[in-house]
């Protein structure tokens, strides 16, 4: 029955986008064989776009230039369809280079004959289009030889693809049997449909049949690829599968008989395959059966069997799969045979390694472990006997001075041995030290180089190793056995390796004792260092003396803590100043001035100065100091030991003082007697002067002239009474009327007549601290004190200034009289007068109140102001200090006692 051709072109179209969909899918995917698949689905999708065209066409040019380009998709399936056959077998080595090309060749001479039939009409003869009921009709063509002949290279190349495949199912598995006839089958239908296209068809005018063929041939193949992985899995090539590895593999039916085996199995059996397949197995390897007996009924066991081949034992490791049907029954055995006997020979080997390097390893802790050198010896010798489990074991320590070999330590038989020595040369040991290498003996009496020393004893082998430390050898280790047990390279080897542990502990123990023996002597260094130290700290450190070391221009160089203490400074902070940095300014040149003195004929001499401490105060010390020359006289060094002498100055201060104030009170007493007793008389003359002068202005009252006289008569007498009151109160003979006084209120209302008797260039000020308390004094005593104080402070500011008087009340405890030796301890009032004035220097101070001494011109001071103040004080039971420099006026404190106190 005639087809209808438009379903068959939308089949057409369906089929050249299955085929073109597929191309592109496994384009993207990298399996062996995908790229002759890709190729194969582009060709059935050209064919079949083009076939589509061709019958979509009425007139007959259009069909023939449709079908010429229908056939450059037809001319590329069978060499395509090839080479996938081959690159699934794994036979593409076959087709390489000229192969290639020669199986391209009649393909494209197939496409040029096509294309230019129209000059030889070797393609077709002639060409006509045969119509079918409302159809565009379908192509009809007189085949001629080239024609035939592309069908006949293209079914045949086609056919050489099914036999590869048919040729690989002969070692093929089951499973890879079903891949290799799934993708036979794929195969088939275009080569079927193509044959009967030609055959049939064509002159019936039927459409051909080849394009749904192969769309569907593309399809079981992709299938297969995606199903089965056919081109990733190859084990249809047996060859690589099986052949090849290295295990043997034998397949065992139900029945016991060898069914398979690979070359691995063959060999091992001394068997050819054709002499293995079908025995029992038992025949073949005979320990299979038992293998198999002790794997049961599991599906996989492994296990070891020993097995005796040609005399030689050999070790196998057998693992045994049971394989079942398809309905699970069970259907034989497959075994895979490893031999083992060079892996286990080598792990055997590697283990003895292991465990000879272990004990190295321990061997090398234990030595080295050991500092002490005493101690070390038998380690040594006691592991190198048992790591060669020898019968004794000695020590030779090389004596450099006589050249020869001391027997030092043993063990075993080599213990009575020791203290015995060999020459260089001597024995086997004398001959390691000669030559610096290993030597091993195996029969030593029989020896030719042999010491006498071993004749009595059953030595056999016997092994000397040179103990090399840093390019010289330390010693030998000789090593014993009993006969019939030589040494062998690889224990030679081991003893190499452990002389040289050896040699490192001994170099090590030795540098331990070196460094001990150095380590103690600088111990005892340094314990003679801290005895020295605490007796230098002792005379020097720990002096309350300050201490310096100073270059010859004074810079210092060492100071000690005394010194650094006084300085409130850290020693490197001295170092590197100058001593006369502390010392006092006004002091400085007398200090320059001493140490330039030192000489070496006068190398010593002795200081006194003043410092400067942390607490800025000034101090006093005496220093000795001792100048430090070189051979040639010349000053290298000066040492400066430095006492401080506070309490020596103050001592002498007080007792200058004292002794000052002793003589100021004897002349005082002794004019005061004298001025007493020339007071009284000469007080007894004014008496009558005075009233004598008094009753003659009364008688010539009425003589004018004679007043003037009289009244200058009187005015003398006057001054003379004063004097004499002066005089009486420097004697103290001066009765003081002392009462409750507030020094506040006598001051205050004394201040005019004060400010009238220094005159309008002097400034008076008055200060007076409240709550001052009363003191028990004579007013006008006080009034004359006060007044004497203005009368000197006026004389000393010529050009006026400032005269201060003020109160304040001083609670004089021990350490206020400290700072004035003059106060003793109590409670006062103190009443101070101070002057801008030109003050007056320590010598004049000194001497301020001494009777009759003055500073002023002659005519102008009797010398008694300050010393009649000083008896006043003095009578009110008081203390007077004065304080003044140069310049910079003067500072006079009275200090009374509050409340009529008694001192």
């Amino acid at each position: 029955m005639l087809l209808h051709e438009s379903p068959y072109i939308a089949s057409l179209v369906i089929t050249a986008a299955l085929a073109l969909a597929a191309a592109l899918y496994f384009s993207r995917r990298a399996p062996r064989g995908v790229v002759p698949f890709v190729a194969l689905m582009a060709g059935v999708a050209c064919w079949a776009s083009f076939y589509a065209l061709e019958l979509s066409t009425p007139d007959l040019a259009t069909k023939l230039f449709w079908f010429g380009l229908k056939y450059v998709g037809i001319v590329t399936l069978p060499p395509a369809y090839v080479q996938y056959a081959l690159r699934y077998t794994d036979q593409e080595g076959l087709l390489r280079g000229r192969a290639k090309v020669l199986l391209a060749v009649e393909p494209l001479f197939f496409l040029l004959a096509l294309w230019t039939n129209g000059a030889h009409h070797w393609v077709w003869t002639g060409a006509r289009v045969v119509l079918a009921d409302g159809a565009n009709g379908v192509l009809v063509l007189d085949h001629g030889w080239a024609f035939w002949l592309n069908m006949v290279y293209s079914n045949g190349l086609s056919l050489v693809g099914q036999l590869v495949l048919a040729g690989s199912l002969i070692h093929a598995s089951p499973l890879h049997r079903r891949q290799t006839a799934v993708l036979m089958l794929a195969c088939s239908l275009p080569l079927l449909t193509s044959v009967a296209s030609v055959v049939q068809a064509a002159p019936l005018g039927l459409p051909s049949l080849v394009p749904p063929a192969a769309l569907l041939a593309g399809l079981v193949m992709g299938y297969g690829l995606l199903r089965f992985d056919l081109p990733d899995v190859l084990p249809v090539a047996r060859e690589v599968t099986l052949e090849h590895v290295a295990e043997g593999v034998v397949v065992v039916s139900r029945g016991g008989r060898v069914v398979d085996a690979n070359a691995a199995a063959l060999a091992l059996a001394g068997l050819t395959r054709g002499q293995a397949v079908g025995r029992p197995a038992a025949e073949v390897l005979s320990f299979v059966p038992a293998a198999l007996e002790r794997a049961g009924g599991l599906d996989a066991w492994q296990g070891l069997e020993e097995w005796t081949q040609a005399g030689q034992v050999r070790q196998l490791d057998l693992f045994v799969s049971l394989l079942r049907g398809r309905r699970g029954q069970e259907s034989g055995h497959v075994a895979v045979i490893r031999d083992i006997t060079e892996r286990l020979a080598v792990e055997n080997e590697l283990l003895a390694r292991s465990n000879e390097l272990a004990e190295l390893y321990d061997t090398s802790l234990a030595i080295a472990s050991e500092l002490d050198l005493q101690k070390l010896l038998p380690v040594i010798v006691e592991r190198a006997n048992r790591l060669l489990t020898a019968m004794g074991t000695g020590l030779y320590l090389y004596d450099a001075e006589k050249d020869n070999l001391f027997y030092e330590v043993g063990t075993g038989l080599s213990e009575q041995f020791v203290g015995s020595s060999l020459g260089r040369g001597e024995g086997l040991s004398g001959r390691v030290l000669e030559t610096e290498l290993p030597l091993a003996v195996e029969d030593y009496h029989h020896w030719p180089g042999r010491s006498l020393q071993f004749e009595a004893q059953a030595v056999g082998s016997v092994l000397g190793v040179p103990v090399r430390w840093q390019g010289r050898v330390l010693g030998v280790i000789e090593v014993q056995r009993e006969a019939g047990r030589p040494f062998t390279s690889e224990e030679r080897r081991l003893m190499d390796l452990f002389a040289i542990q050896a040699a490192s502990a001994l170099g090590n123990a030795r540098l331990y004792q070196a460094a001990q023996r150095e380590l103690q002597e600088r111990r005892l260094a340094e314990s003679a260092l801290r005895a020295s130290e605490a007796r230098y700290r002792a005379t020097v450190q720990d002096q309350t003396e300050q201490i310096y070391r100073m270059k010859p221009d004074l810079t210092i160089t060492f100071a000690n803590d005394a010194a650094c203490r006084f300085q409130g400074v850290l020693p490197q902070q001295v170092v590197g100043r100058s001593v006369l940095e502390d010392v006092l300014p006004e002091d400085q040149a007398g200090v320059r001035q001493i140490l330039g003195m030192i000489s070496p004929e006068q190398p010593v001499l002795v200081s006194e100065n003043r410092n400067v401490g942390a607490d800025q105060q000034q101090h006093w010390f005496q220093w000795t100091n001792r100048g430090i020359f070189d051979e040639s006289g010349r000053l290298v060094e000066l040492l400066s030991v430095g006492r401080n002498i506070d309490e020596r100055k103050s001592a002498e201060a007080d007792r200058e003082r004292l002794e000052e104030q002793l003589r100021l009170a004897q002349r005082t007493e002794a004019v005061g007697i004298l001025a007493g007793g020339v007071a009284h008389e000469f007080n007894n003359l004014l008496t009558v002067i005075r009233g004598n002068v008094e009753l003659l202005q009364a008688d010539l009252a009425e003589q004018p002239a004679m007043q003037a006289p009289l009244e200058a008569i009187a005015r003398t007498a006057q001054r003379a009474t004063a004097l004499t009151r002066q005089l009486l109160a420097l004697s103290r003979r001066q009765v003081l009327q002392r009462v409750p006084t507030d020094l506040n209120d006598l001051v205050t209302s004394f201040a005019p007549l004060l400010r009238h008797a220094v005159g309008q260039l002097i400034q008076v000020h008055v200060q007076t601290e409240p709550n001052l308390g009363r003191v028990l004094a004579d007013p006008g005593a006080m009034e004359q004190v006060l007044m004497n104080l203005a009368i000197n402070a006026r004389d000393a500011m010529p050009e006026g200034g400032l005269l201060v008087v003020s109160t304040r009340p001083v609670d004089a405890d021990p350490a206020f009289c400290a700072a004035h030796p003059a106060v003793a301890p109590g409670h006062y009032a103190c009443l101070t007068v101070s002057d801008t004035g030109s003050g007056m220097d320590d010598a004049t101070r000194r001497h301020l109140f001494e009777p009759f001494y003055t500073t002023k011109e002659v005519g102008k001071g009797t010398g008694l102001g300050l010393s009649v103040v000083y008896g006043i004080v003095r009578q009110h039971e008081g203390f007077i200090e004065v304080h003044s420099e140069p310049g910079k006026g003067t500072v006079i404190d009275i200090y009374l006692p509050l409340g009529g106190q008694q001192q």
